[in-house]
């Protein structure tokens, strides 16, 4: 491939153009009426919003900060593990799994106390296991939250009891709470309406989960909810429908509102947006020439979905490769070469990388490039010897005729 075409491919590349009736709509509309102090409406999968209110205000999760806690012991513990009480845990002030000091119990049993029952002795008792100390968990959920791009959020502790320095936004809540609904075992237990765990010596508990939307609003896959005085009632929320799953964060609300207003949002995306496929995985994207070789398929390395806004229809879809190497043979299969960029109305709206679909060997008769080059060097130098040899023999006999 010529450096010019090489170029011309990674400025744009308009593959497969077609029309289709879905809108950008990366931009935050204007929500429904909604009691909440701070609210997002945003797509579960990629977490993009797709509404707001009051986005980027400070606001206290409360116990909503228990789902960056489950997403980041899960990187770091198995839920067979053992995690023991410590004294820390059991003095921990409101919702409690009662438990005690020095006992011991399932990670995975701990994991439904925080999550379906919101106990910050659990909360607690999991962050010591994973870290050792409260304080180093935090570091974890910080680190966390930054690397999910939750940049305007501060987390001091694993439960959410209330503390100035820890806050987050909804629109940051919206980035967590999509990440850790991507996790099957947290999606799996914040849908679970209750569940039964054995405390200590005692009787087994029920635990019974405060989301109402799971009995109240159809398709809800799961979430989180959360209260104190200084927070207010919060609630992170998920549902799907028609291939589509929207998530809710709501801070700050009043009473049973919260319900109502998590259905409204919900609704209101449902009805607005919608969930385009643009690639599947290894879908062939383009076929381009490899120097020394074949053409090369190049393809989706991951599946790629959009939701998007249903007012915006009939936009351009177009579809950019750009390149990060030259296609020069041999290549393996698989190997990443670039990416693809598509755009709904001019608007980026996703990438996903881009593989060689099938190994490209280096054709055998290009190997005499080479031999090829020394032979032609060594012709052109030859020749050149002889030109310049001639030159000095005439030179030479014009001297002696003048002597």
């Amino acid at each position: 491939m010529t450096l010019i075409k090489f170029f011309r491919l990674c400025a744009l590349v308009l593959v497969g153009a077609l029309l289709i009736s879905a809108g950008a709509g990366n931009a935050a509309a204007a929500l429904p009426p909604v009691t909440a102090d701070a609210a997002a409406l945003f797509d579960l999968t990629t977490g993009t919003i797709l509404g707001g209110k009051n986005l980027e205000k400070r606001v206290y999760p409360a116990s909503t900060t228990k789902v960056l806690t489950a997403l980041v012991v899960l990187e770091h513990a198995g839920l067979d593990e053992s995690v023991s009480i410590s004294e820390r845990a059991q003095n921990q002030d409101g919702t409690s799994l009662y438990t005690r000091t020095g006992e011991r119990y399932r990670l995975g049993d701990l994991m439904y106390a925080m999550l379906v029952r919101s106990a910050n002795d659990a909360a607690v008792a999991l962050a010591e296991h994973v870290a050792g100390t409260v304080e180093d968990f935090a570091a974890l959920m910080n680190e966390k939250a930054r690397t999910l791009g939750a940049a305007d959020s501060n987390f001091v502790n694993p439960s959410g009891l209330p503390d100035q320095e820890h806050y987050t936004t909804a629109a940051d809540m919206a980035l967590i709470f999509s990440a850790a609904m991507n996790n099957p075992t947290i999606r799996a237990t914040t849908a679970t309406r209750s569940y039964t765990v054995e405390i200590g010596v005692g009787d087994p508990q029920t635990l019974i989960n405060g989301n109402e939307l799971l009995k109240r609003y159809s398709g809800t896959i799961g979430g989180k909810t959360g209260y104190t005085p200084q927070a207010g009632h919060c609630l992170l929320s998920a549902a799907a429908r028609q291939g589509m799953q929207l998530g809710v964060a709501l801070f700050g609300s009043q009473g049973n509102a919260i319900w109502s207003d998590a259905a409204s949002l919900l609704d209101f995306g449902f009805e607005n947006w919608t969930t385009v496929a643009l690639v599947q995985r290894q879908q062939t994207l383009a076929a381009l020439p490899v120097k020394y070789g074949t053409e090369a398929l190049l393809v989706a390395a991951e599946k790629l979905a959009c939701t998007v806004n249903q007012e915006d229809s009939k936009q351009l879809l177009a579809q950019q490769i750009n390149l990060s190497r030259e296609l020069r043979a041999p290549i393996e299969a698989g190997t990443v070469v670039g990416t693809a960029i598509f755009y709904l109305g001019g608007q980026e709206i996703g990438r996903v990388p881009v593989q060689v679909a099938h190994s490209v060997p280096r054709l055998w008769y290009t190997f005499w490039e080479v031999p090829t080059l020394f032979v032609a060097l060594g012709a052109g130098w030859r020749f050149l010897h002889r030109v310049n040899s001639r030159r000095n023999m005439l030179r030479y006999e014009a001297r002696s005729r003048k002597g």
